[in-house]
C-alpha cells in the first residue's frame, strides 16, 4: 500500500529519557541531542525544509531512516512520486540527506516541467540552485526535438539545457543530428551542438554534413555548420567553411570558397569551385547546384571535359548526371578530348546542355567568339558574332548558327571567310559541307578563288 509521508506535528519522547522523567546532562550534549532530534523529525516526516520548501509532497510505497557517523539520511522505494519546486519526478527508489540539499532518485526516472519531459536511470535535484541532473539513458522531448545522452544537465533558474555523451537528436519533421555536445537556452532562439557532429536528412537520408560545430536555430528548421564542414549526397561531396540547411526551403547554402565534386560510373567526373555555392534539393535529392561569384568547374567523361568559368552558374542534375549549365557575366567554355579536338567559346549569358555527361548544344545570348581546331588539325574554324549556337557530338563540331554580325575564317584543308547578317554552317567528318548566309553576304574561298 501506497504510503503518504507528511510532516509530524506532534512531539515525541527524548529518546535520552525514561518515560516521564528528565535525565540532567551538559548544555554540549543537550545541543547534540537536539541536532539529532531535528534530522530525525524532519527526515521522518518526508519533506526536509531545506532552504526553501523542497517537496510539496513524496510519496513511496515504504521508506526508512538511518543515521551513520553523524549523517541522517532517508531512502524511498516502490513508485516513488515527488513534487519539487513545481517538477514532478517518478522513479523506483529514491534517497535524501539533510546536508546535501538535493535528492537522488534511481532507476526508471521521469522528470516533467512546464518546459520538458525527461527520462533517465539516475536524478538528482539540488534545491538550492534549482539545477537538476541526469545520467544514464537520458531522453528530452518537447516541440521541435528528441534528445538522447548519457548526462544531461538542466538549470531551471538559468533555462537551459546542457546534454554531453553521445548526444543524439531527431527533429521534428525529420532529420537526425549527432554530437558529443548540445546546448540549449530556452530563452534563446538557437541550439549549439560541438565536437563531431553529424546531420542527416530522415532516417534513411541519403544527405549528410559533418562539422565541429552546429547552431540550431527555433524549430529546428534552420542549421548552420560551422568551424569547416563537409557534405555528402549521393555521389556528391563538398568542403566549405560553413553549411547552412534551410530545411522548409530544401535548400543548402555553402560558404567560404565552397569545393564540390561528383565521382560516378564510367569515370565520370564534377569538380566545382565558387566564392558562394547554393544547392537544392527536390524529395531530398541534389536537383540544382547553384555557383555564385568565380564559378569555375570540370564535367569530364572517359577522356572528353567541359571546363566552364563565369561569375555565376546553374547546374541542373538528372539522376546522377548534370544534363544543364546556365553561365553568366563574363563566360568562358573550354571544350575538349585528345581524339576529336578542342573549342574554346566566349561570351555573355550562356546555356550548356549535355548529353550522356558530354555537351551537345551550346547557345550564346549575345556577342560571342568560337574557336575550334580538330585533333588532326584538318579543320580550324575562328568566328565572331551575335547570337552563337553550336551544335556538337563528343568534341566534334557539327553546326554553327550565328544570328546577326557573323563573321567566320576557316582554316586548315578548307580556308574560306565568311560573312553575313545571318550564317549557318554544317560539318561532317571535320569538313565544311554546307554554308547558309543572308543579308550583307560576303565571302572568299581560296582554294578555289571564287567569292561566294
Amino acid at each position: 500500500m501506497t504510503t503518504v509521508l507528511k510532516p509530524v506535528l506532534a512531539s515525541r519522547p527524548h529518546p535520552t529519557c525514561r518515560h516521564g522523567h528528565l535525565r540532567k546532562s551538559s548544555p554540549a550534549s543537550t545541543r547534540a541531542v537536539a541536532r539529532t532530534l531535528t534530522l530525525f523529525v524532519l527526515l521522518s516526516a518526508g519533506p526536509i525544509a531545506l532552504g526553501s520548501s523542497l517537496a510539496d509532497e513524496i510519496r513511496a510505497s515504504r521508506s526508512e531512516t538511518r543515521t551513520r557517523n553523524g549523517r541522517t539520511s532517508r531512502s524511498y522505494a516502490g513508485e516513488v512520486t515527488a513534487i519539487l519546486q513545481h517538477s514532478r519526478i517518478r522513479a523506483d527508489s529514491a534517497a535524501v540527506t539533510a546536508e546535501e540539499q538535493a535528492y537522488h532518485f534511481y532507476k526508471n526516472v521521469q522528470f516533467q516541467d512546464d518546459r520538458y519531459t525527461l527520462f533517465a536511470d539516475r536524478l538528482t535535484f539540488d534545491s538550492h540552485t534549482r539545477i537538476t541532473r541526469l545520467s544514464g539513458g537520458v531522453r528530452l522531448a518537447d516541440e521541435a526535438r528528441t534528445l538522447s545522452a548519457r548526462e544531461v544537465t538542466y538549470r531551471q533558474a538559468a533555462s537551459t539545457v546542457n546534454a554531453k555523451g553521445d548526444v543524439r537528436i531527431a527533429l521534428a519533421g525529420g532529420g537526425h543530428v549527432r554530437a558529443n555536445r548540445w546546448f540549449r537556452s530556452v530563452s534563446g532562439d538557437s541550439s549549439v551542438g560541438s565536437g563531431s557532429v553529424r546531420y542527416r536528412n530522415g532516417e534513411n537520408g541519403t544527405l549528410t554534413i559533418e562539422s565541429p560545430a552546429l547552431t540550431a536555430y527555433e524549430g529546428g528548421d534552420s542549421l548552420r555548420f560551422t568551424n569547416g564542414s563537409s557534405l555528402a549526397q549521393g555521389a556528391w561531396a563538398s568542403h566549405s567553411a560553413s553549411t547552412t540547411i534551410l530545411r522548409d526551403a530544401g535548400r543548402v547554402e555553402l560558404e567560404g570558397e565552397p569545393s564540390l565534386t561528383r565521382t560516378g560510373r564510367e569515370a565520370y567526373t564534377i569538380r566545382a569551385t565558387a566564392s558562394m555555392a547554393v544547392l537544392e534539393l527536390a524529395n531530398e535529392v541534389l536537383s540544382v547546384v547553384n555557383l555564385l561569384g568565380s564559378a569555375d568547374l570540370t564535367v569530364s567523361r572517359k577522356e572528353s571535359a567541359a571546363t566552364i568559368q563565369a561569375d555565376t552558374c546553374a547546374l541542373k542534375v538528372d539522376g546522377d548526371q548534370v544534363s544543364l549549365i546556365e553561365a553568366q557575366g563574363n563566360v568562358r567554355i573550354h571544350i575538349g578530348s585528345n581524339e576529336a579536338g578542342k573549342s574554346s567559346v566566349n561570351g555573355g549569358s550562356s546555356l550548356i546542355s549535355f548529353n550522356d555527361g558530354e555537351p551537345d548544344h551550346i547557345r550564346v545570348d549575345k556577342e560571342g567568339s568560337l574557336l575550334h581546331a580538330s585533333s588532326d588539325s584538318s579543320l580550324v574554324i575562328d568566328i565572331d558574332g551575335y547570337g552563337l549556337t553550336l551544335d556538337l557530338s563528343g568534341s566534334d563540331l557539327k553546326t554553327v548558327r550565328i544570328d546577326s554580325a557573323g563573321l567566320c575564317r576557316l582554316g586548315g584543308n578548307q580556308p574560306t571567310h565568311l560573312s553575313g547578317d545571318r550564317v549557318f554552317l554544317l560539318f561532317e567528318e571535320r569538313k565544311l559541307v554546307r554554308a547558309e548566309i543572308e543579308g550583307h553576304v560576303k565571302g572568299h574561298v581560296r582554294e578555289s578563288g571564287a567569292d561566294r
